[in-house]
């Protein structure tokens, strides 16, 4: 569950309508109904109905108003009393993400401030190549960028954090959302949406040849828009590595590509940078493949 679904679910209270709300907020309506859609499945709650003149609360719904709005509060002045203090004596270190970061991730910032209690933690949400123009120059401190622990980029150092399969995410109803493994020849005529450009990552120079011409990639920043193209038709579908496919399933459900080309992702930092911030790259590079084995044996 995420801060913006309870502003929206909030919005659609107040305005009793999703169009108008939508608006408010700068979404599109069909991303915005797939938030409240999102927020009603993790509470297994039916929020709102449908009327002739927009949506009204259902008896749940007016119930969850107060808690929605006591837990905003809540962040919001959490928020600002952790700014406060943090502007005050605190290290901030700014990392870079090409998407939401996941609880495994969350708990290696947290692991690191208990060594580090006067580090605080900045998250930014980028494509990927804003994430390098933004780390070359000092707007962030580090990033997850995909490519091979091999300093490719001049300026910046990195530390290897994994090496992932890709996934196709596509909508349930999608012949390719059963059945075996995906080849990629049959996605011709398909548009496939991308975090990243393969273009300008020396990782990702495999996906010149693995897809088919008629295969149409694009750059897409992984969110409720790539979520909706997918859902509203076949001929739209997005690519994840393992660990970011729960940004899109559920609704979406992500199936393994045939021969399934592996993405390598590094944590990286400026070569010339404070000695805490390289130390915290490494520290997240050992930390998440240690943790990342021991989920995969526990797994088994």
């Amino acid at each position: 569950m995420h801060d913006y679904q309870l502003r929206s679910f909030l919005a659609a209270a107040r305005l009793g309508s999703f169009s108008k709300a939508a608006k408010e907020e700068h979404v599109a309506v069909q991303a915005f109904a797939l938030r409240i859609r999102t927020l009603e499945q993790e509470l297994s709650l039916q929020l709102f109905i449908r009327t002739a003149k927009g949506v009204e609360l259902t008896k749940a719904g007016e119930e969850y108003v107060a808690t929605a709005e006591g837990v905003l509060a809540m962040l919001d002045s959490g928020r600002t009393r952790a700014k406060n203090a943090m502007d005050q004596e605190r290290m901030r270190i700014t990392v870079g993400f090409s998407w939401r970061i996941s609880q495994l991730e969350q708990n290696i910032f947290l692991d690191f401030q208990k060594s580090h209690p006067d580090v605080v933690f900045e998250y930014v949400s980028l494509l990927v190549d804003e994430l390098v123009e933004s780390l070359l120059q000092g707007r962030i401190d580090a990033a997850m960028l995909p490519i091979v622990a091999d300093d490719s980029i001049e300026g910046l150092r990195s530390f290897p954090v994994a090496s992932e399969p890709l996934l196709l995410a596509v909508r349930p109803q999608s012949p390719f959302a059963s059945g075996g493994p995906v080849d990629p020849r049959s996605l011709e005529g398909t548009t496939v949406q991308f975090g990243f450009d393969y273009r300008k990552a020396p990782g990702l120079r495999f996906m010149e040849t693995y897809f088919p011409e008629g295969c149409v990639l694009t750059q897409s920043f992984p969110g409720d828009t790539v979520v909706m193209r997918c859902l509203e038709s076949d001929r739209f579908a997005a690519l994840f590595n393992t660990s970011s496919m729960h940004l899109a399933c559920p609704p979406l459900v992500c199936v393994p590509l045939l021969d399934s080309p592996r993405v390598s992702f590094s944590i990286a930092c400026r070569t010339e940078t404070d000695p805490v911030i390289a130390e915290f790259s490494q520290y997240y590079s050992e930390r998440y493949r240690a943790l990342s084995a021991s989920s995969t044996s526990a797994a088994r």
